[in-house]
């Protein structure tokens, strides 16, 4: 059995070199999984309806949200191959950090954003409990949260079990409220993504589940593939 710290390690060293470098292109090189980033950022982007300062982008990677944001942008990430892509949009604030020991002071920014990445490292609790610290009393916490109950659970655990995927985090909503109490936040939103991955469609079919899952995320939001949540800080 690994251990948190063996995972985290390893969990890391899959973003350097050409994985960075082709990490936003190799996102959307089939139109299924494009469509996937692309609902991921119609929610943060809808979740962005506010005026804002500074945000934080928690894991940024190669900054792929960050034509989403306005105000002083702040991003970190731990590797440094990410960030160096990052780099390349505009000149943010950007850090090589550990999201367990973000370096910024309390309660810095209006909100803290991070995607696609509480589902893999292994301390998600010190995470959420590092961005609740730098978010300002009243500001928003965006996360999401891959859904215990998805009807697509089965095969993600036998990527798990395969060696295809590394650490992996499940949640259920009832999970979500503990967090949301645990570190003193209040619910505000919530969006489904997906019931069921464009993935598992012919390339052809895409029109088709886009259509599917519109209609299946509004009728089974609790069937969905990832939650998305707004959290306000107390």
């Amino acid at each position: 059995m690994k251990t948190k710290e063996k995972s985290k390690e390893e969990l890391a060293k899959e973003y350097y070199g050409e994985e960075a470098r082709k990490y936003e292109e190799k996102r959307v090189e089939d139109i299924r999984s494009a469509y996937v980033v692309k609902r991921q950022e119609e929610i943060t982007k809808k979740f962005l309806n506010q005026k804002y300062d500074a945000i934080l982008d928690v894991a940024c990677g190669t900054g792929r949200f960050f034509k989403l944001y306005s105000g002083k942008v702040y991003g970190i990430d731990i590797s440094e191959d990410m960030l160096k892509q990052a780099r390349k949009k505009k000149p943010f604030f950007l850090k090589k950090a550990d999201a367990e020991k973000i370096p910024f002071k309390d309660e810095m920014f209006d909100i803290v954003n991070t995607s696609q990445f509480i589902k893999h490292t292994p301390n998600y609790e010190k995470v959420i409990k590092e961005m609740t610290r730098v978010a300002k009393k009243g500001g928003k916490l965006i996360i999401d949260f891959p859904n215990k109950f998805s009807i697509t659970n089965p095969l993600t655990k036998l990527r798990i079990k395969k060696g295809i995927l590394r650490n992996y985090n499940f949640f259920s909503f009832k999970d979500i409220k503990r967090i949301a109490r645990e570190n003193n936040l209040i619910i505000e939103e919530v969006e489904p993504t997906v019931v069921i991955s464009p993935m598992f469609f012919p390339r052809y079919l895409l029109s088709f589940s886009i259509s599917l899952n519109k209609f299946l995320t509004k009728l089974f939001p609790k069937l969905t593939y990832v939650y998305y949540v707004k959290f306000k800080k107390k």
